[in-house]
């Protein structure tokens, strides 16, 4: 039995590809815009727990300030990335949450496939001695 990319993981493929297809170019840039600024929301978040939960960890890079400087620092950003998401159409914002569900569910399923002794496929089909 040939498993390939279209077979039962694949549809969730096929969709969202129809998904996207069927956007426009300005959707398709708030679905780009929406991405980037998740980004710099998750990155900025992360700065600044790790500022507050891990502060004595040896880094190899450092940001010269103290705390609330920071916290001044970062608050354009999070005040855009506000404005940015509240201006999304819902259309974008559905694609977006269907997107990102998809890919835990992708990655939940794998790590318990993991848990259940599924191994990595390292050579060919031909070589696993099931029947074609």
């Amino acid at each position: 039995v040939c498993v390939c990319v279209w077979g039962r993981g694949g549809i969730r493929a096929r969709q969202v590809i129809l998904v996207l297809v069927s956007l426009s170019l300005p959707e398709i840039l708030e679905l780009s815009n929406a991405f980037t600024i998740g980004g710099v929301v998750l990155i900025l978040g992360a700065t600044l727990r790790l500022r507050y939960s891990h502060p004595d960890v040896p880094r190899p890079y450092s940001i010269p300030v103290s705390n609330s400087v920071l916290w001044v620092m970062f608050a354009p950003c999070f005040a855009i990335s506000c404005f940015v998401i509240s201006s999304l159409s819902l259309r974008t914002i559905s694609v977006c949450v269907g997107l990102v569900g998809s890919a835990v569910m992708t990655r939940m399923a794998l790590v318990e496939a993991k848990a259940q002794g599924w191994g990595p496929m390292t050579g060919p089909v031909e070589d696993r001695g099931g029947s074609p």
